[in-house]
């Protein structure tokens, strides 16, 4: 999974299934912040 090759030692976890689809939660140690969609 692309997320996990961009921020090695990510974990996806399960996303409940929701109205249009379902979707994916991910656990890592550092946040996900607006720095790094700048780079």
């Amino acid at each position: 999974m692309a997320v996990q090759e961009l921020f090695p030692g990510t974990q996806v976890t399960i996303g409940p299934v929701i109205e249009n689809g379902f979707y994916y939660d991910f656990a890592r140690k550092e946040p996900f912040t607006e720095e790094i969609y700048k780079n």
